[in-house]
């Protein structure tokens, strides 16, 4: 019970930094390393989702900011943006869902080529990806890349996370694990990690360093 009163406490931190999301106490924006990475993760996710303090994705486009992007769905403006990454024909472009009996055709197992790969993440809670996944038209073609997860999730700051799932962040560090850029994997994992430290601290007004 003391745990689950503690994850309470920490999600209604308000006066957070609007690009890392941690309470300004313990900024972590020009802590961290930056990089840049030979893959492309793209991140669509409702503007309520990305907005949460608690939200990862930020921290993903705030370290890696030249190769991510992230993309506001909106279920009667589609991200315009995005759609023309898909079509352009410059990526590999890989969609990254669970796969069941319905869409099992359309699982593949990713292989390097000429290409580019770009991952698109869903952001948000599953329901949340759910309704994204299901009413996204442009998002049907795509083919789907399940990750194989060998460790439960090490996101503290929310409850509800799905039993054998993960958050965006540490989804980013596995596609960027099998594309073989290991040290920028290892560098999101870093950021993650004192992105929680520094939240957690912030949250009881102490100070991280």
């Amino acid at each position: 019970m003391e745990n689950k009163n503690k994850v309470r406490q920490v999600t209604k931190v308000c006066d957070t930094c609007e690009f890392c999301g941690v309470p300004r106490i313990n900024c972590i924006c020009n802590r961290v390393s930056r990089i840049n990475t030979k893959s492309q993760i793209w991140i669509l996710s409702s503007q309520k989702e990305v907005t949460r303090p608690t939200n990862t994705a930020r921290l993903i486009k705030l370290v890696n900011e030249g190769s991510s992007e992230i993309f506001i769905w909106e279920r009667k403006i589609p991200p315009a943006k995005l759609i023309e990454l898909i079509e352009g024909g410059e990526f590999e472009v890989y969609l990254l869902f669970p796969v069941d009996e319905e869409n099992k055709h359309r699982e593949k197992t990713f292989e390097k080529t000429d290409k580019k790969a770009a991952f698109i993440i869903i952001d948000g809670t599953w329901q949340e990806a759910k309704k994204i996944f299901n009413r996204s038209p442009y998002l049907k073609s795509l083919p789907l890349l399940t990750l194989n997860i060998e460790k439960e999730s090490q996101f503290k700051l929310r409850r509800g996370i799905l039993e054998g799932g993960i958050c965006t962040i540490e989804v980013a560090m596995k596609v960027l694990e099998i594309n073989d850029e290991h040290s920028s994997a290892k560098a999101l994992e870093a950021t993650f990690e004192l992105f929680q430290r520094s939240y957690k601290a912030g949250a009881s007004g102490h100070k991280c360093e």
